[in-house]
């Protein structure tokens, strides 16, 4: 006799209908929903048990499957946002899970705030914060819920929800204030040095290969990444007449010496092979 199997069937996609599947994916989601009579335990904090109205990332940690390698079992403000405002628009027969939402949001919200983390990202399932991360786009998302569902609470809930929204709003209004001096230091920044510019430093590979190029020695005009204004490097020696690579610079008297101070102001002398390649310089001896 052998031995009993089981596996999964595979939906006939080609077959399928979207809208006849959603109501199913609408109760597979609600099932991460807690209620006090739907209660969670944490997996990995013993003792946490859930509160009504918190929404599961999901009901997996990391020692339910050998490919998951994560604890989901936390309330992430952003996920139970988005999650929420498709219950809103499910068909829920009674609403107190909204209701439970915007209590345990207010929950959540409070303990963020007295340890002064307003926009912490994600919560035990008790609704104490988690040593996480914080995150702006979860307070908009949950003032954009809580404006979905808004008309479905009942009037207690409605004045909870109304104080979520303007502490929220709070938030976003400060973060506004604080990008706008961000951006006012920046260009009050730039007005007090033109020189300033946005161009990032070469990679030191980069600045070895352009040394031969750019040397004063072989004609080119150096590195000159100097900001307006500062005061120049002092005169540079003459090149080592033994470098072979010395040639006349082609250049006005002035821009040639200026060239000659930004190298010798680097330590190096002569031509770049010579500053670079040991071979080289016991070769040009």
């Amino acid at each position: 006799m052998g031995t009993l199997q089981y596996s999964l069937a595979r939906p006939a996609l080609a077959q399928s209908n979207l809208t006849a599947i959603a109501p199913y994916m609408f109760w597979l989601m609600f099932r991460n929903v807690a209620s006090d009579g739907f209660v969670f335990e944490d997996p990995v904090n013993t003792g946490v048990l859930s509160q009504p109205g918190c929404v599961l990332a999901a009901p997996s940690w990391e020692n339910t499957a050998t490919h998951v390698s994560q604890d989901y079992v936390y309330n992430w403000t952003r996920d139970a946002a988005i999650a929420t405002i498709e219950l809103a628009a499910g068909p829920l027969p009674p609403n107190q899970p909204l209701i439970d939402y915007v209590q345990f949001a207010q929950a959540c919200q409070n303990s963020a705030s007295a340890i002064g983390h307003f926009d912490r990202a994600s919560f035990l399932i008790n609704g104490t914060p988690r040593d996480w991360t914080d995150q702006t786009d979860g307070p908009a998302l949950q003032t954009l819920a809580i404006l979905q569902l808004f008309s479905q609470l009942d009037a207690p809930t409605q004045a909870v929800a109304s104080a979520l929204i303007a502490a929220n709003r709070q938030l976003q209004r400060r973060n506004r204030r604080r990008t706008a001096h961000l951006r006012a230091h920046d260009r009050a920044s730039r007005q007090r040095d033109p020189g300033q510019t946005r161009v990032a430093q070469p990679r030191r590979s980069s600045r070895l290969r352009r040394l031969d190029r750019n040397s004063p020695a072989a004609g080119g005009r150096g590195i000159t990444r100097r900001h307006p204004g500062r005061p120049s490097q002092p005169p540079a020696p003459a090149l080592p007449a033994r470098c072979p690579h010395a040639q006349p610079s082609r250049r006005p008297p002035a821009a040639a010496a200026a060239s000659k101070a930004i190298w010798a102001g680097r330590g190096w002398h002569g031509c770049g092979l010579q500053a670079l390649d040991p071979l080289h310089k016991r070769q040009a001896r």
